[in-house]
């Protein structure tokens, strides 16, 4: 029994180590030549480069000086936000070819832009109510 035991012990702790030095070799970075090549030409694509401009485009205009009046901050946020995310289904429109992202992206740009309008609005009428004495 005590061998039997052993026996197991030792099977499990070398089972382990194998485990271990698989997951180990699994997440060492590899010199694959083909690999690399193709993550630089997808960072090179110009659908890769079109994203990374409009997410970068839609952050720097989220960075809005707010007013303390939840209302008109979120309109002027998701403003940002919505034309960020218009700019980046024009992306998918221009570049991509999955008939279901591309009938998604129309959809965005379609109701977003819609929301933008309304909200673009609301904020000029806003204004205006405050201008008046």
């Amino acid at each position: 029994m005590r061998s039997l035991h052993h026996a197991l012990v030792l099977g499990s702790v070398l089972l382990g180590i194998g485990t271990g030095t698989a997951a180990m070799a699994e997440s060492m970075p590899m010199h694959d030549h083909a690999r690399t090549s193709t993550a630089v030409q997808a960072q090179r694509a110009p659908s890769t480069t079109a994203l990374k401009e409009a997410g970068m485009s839609m952050h720097k205009a989220m960075d809005i000086t707010y007013t303390g009046n939840a209302d008109v901050d979120f309109a002027r946020a998701m403003i940002a936000h919505h034309q960020g995310a218009i700019d980046m289904a024009k992306v998918e429109l221009q570049y991509g070819t999955a008939p279901e992202m591309r009938a998604l992206a129309k959809d965005i740009v379609d109701s977003q832009q819609h929301q933008v309008e309304q909200m673009q609005r609301w904020i000029k009428d806003q204004e205006q109510q405050h201008k008046q004495p």
